[in-house]
């Protein structure tokens, strides 16, 4: 049994490995794609104005694949899926800007490039992550006194004294019961 998870460890170390190296070609590879851009802006300086649209075209497919390359080289490094979502937007937001010829292909681009952001909004964003407890309190304080007293006008609680006592004093208590929910 311990051999097996011997052989497992050493396996996902070399696959590691291929990949460090694969990253070290992907940089090479950008770092001589990008001498070519130089180029590219050679060419588009004399162009004519007919041909400049072309040339920049290219230019711009180019330079958006060298970032394509850039996005694959963090994303084999970091192993994450907000690093695999980035690659994904660049590369449906190359084949929109440089390869979509007809209205079909536009819009499965911007209905793709949707669905991505909306992953990247509702599945990958912790808000709260950032915070710290101070900032956390002053954040529930704020919000949480706004909502409550929101619904407290929508339920047409009077404003005399003792209802805003309860009321602030039944804000608290939802402070403090969020915060030790947030603590744990």
């Amino acid at each position: 049994m311990n051999y097996w998870l011997r052989l497992k460890e050493r396996l996902v170390g070399a696959v590691r490995a291929i990949e460090l190296v694969l990253t070290l070609f992907i940089i090479a590879g950008v770092l001589l794609g990008s001498l070519d851009l130089v180029n590219y802006l050679k060419l588009l300086s004399v162009s004519s104005f007919a041909a400049a649209y072309g040339v920049f075209k290219d230019f711009l497919g180019h330079l958006l694949l060298l970032i394509i390359g850039l996005e694959l080289i963090i994303m084999l490094v970091k192993h994450t899926p907000e690093s695999i979502l980035e690659v994904l937007t660049i590369t449906v937001a190359r084949k929109v800007l440089i390869y979509s010829e007809t209205f079909l292909e536009l819009l499965l681009g911007i209905i793709a490039l949707a669905a991505i952001f909306v992953i990247k909004k509702y599945l990958y964003s912790d808000p709260l992550s950032s915070r710290t407890d101070s900032s956390l309190w002053h954040y529930i304080s704020a919000n949480a006194h706004n909502i409550l007293f929101y619904f407290a006008r929508r339920a047409n609680i009077r404003s005399n004294s003792g209802c805003c006592l309860a009321r602030r004093s039944f804000i608290k208590g939802v402070q403090v019961v969020v915060l030790s929910f947030y603590r744990q």
